[in-house]
């Protein structure tokens, strides 16, 4: 539009930004409260950002001290990298031209396409991994076995082209859907795969222990390109 042209040219002129830097305006929709409209504070007025990191910091705080026992110091740790990530997240997640429904609840949920179930997925991962550190690996690649552990690492593959195509559309909803897949698909894995389990032979533990540190390096990559910590233990 001429206002944006006009706002570069300017940005330009008093050397904000260089001839060879391109300038683009991004578009994005609006959040709406539950009841579809504009999201706005009781009073009608704007809600500030430091408002919302706090409640949301206290919500998580709240429902991470249901799960298991912290000293204060982790508790306030795993709080603040939840609320702060769920936020991040849930913004992130939608198509930046979509109109999107702000909701605690469901951004908060440890279910579905939430930084808390990425959060979760990553330190459950960790934790195998820290389970198996006295295993020797010796494969250099992973044995596929089945159809379950083909489709994993055919995702586990796709992560540059997807953190590609996010760059080109600017379109970080396309990582955040990216992961939600991969965490859903390792979780499956994990389930039908055992890694640990007496009785799984050697090389087939190995190669599971691979993937599973290929899925963990996946997430957190994808996390912190999003701006988002991962957690080693929840």
């Amino acid at each position: 539009s001429e206002h944006f042209k006009q706002v570069f040219a300017a940005a330009r002129r008093v050397g904000y930004a260089t001839d060879d830097v391109k300038l683009e305006h991004i578009a994005f929709g609006v959040m709406l409260d539950k009841s579809g409209k504009p999201f706005k504070t009781r009073d009608g007025g704007t809600v500030k950002l430091k408002d919302l990191i706090d409640e949301s910091i206290k919500r998580a705080r709240d429902i991470i001290s249901r799960a298991n026992e912290y000293t204060p110091k982790e508790l306030e740790k795993i709080a603040y990298t939840v609320g702060v990530g769920s936020l991040k997240y849930a913004d992130l997640s939608i198509n930046r031209q979509s109109n999107y429904i702000f909701d605690w609840d469901k951004m908060l949920s440890l279910d579905g396409n939430t930084a808390l179930y990425m959060q979760y997925a990553y330190a459950r991962i960790n934790s195998i991994l820290n389970r198996a550190k006295d295993v020797a690996i010796t494969l250099e690649t992973p044995l596929i076995e089945d159809e379950l552990e083909r489709r994993l690492a055919l995702k586990i593959l796709t992560l540059d082209d997807t953190l590609y195509r996010a760059y080109v559309d600017a379109s970080p909803h396309i990582i955040t859907g990216y992961l939600y897949e991969l965490a859903t698909l390792f979780m499956k894995f994990y389930e039908l795969n055992p890694i640990l389990k007496e009785g799984v032979k050697e090389q087939t533990k190995q190669s599971r222990l691979l993937i599973a540190k290929a899925v963990a390096n996946a997430i957190k990559t994808s996390l912190n390109i999003l701006g988002i910590d991962v957690l080693e233990r929840i």
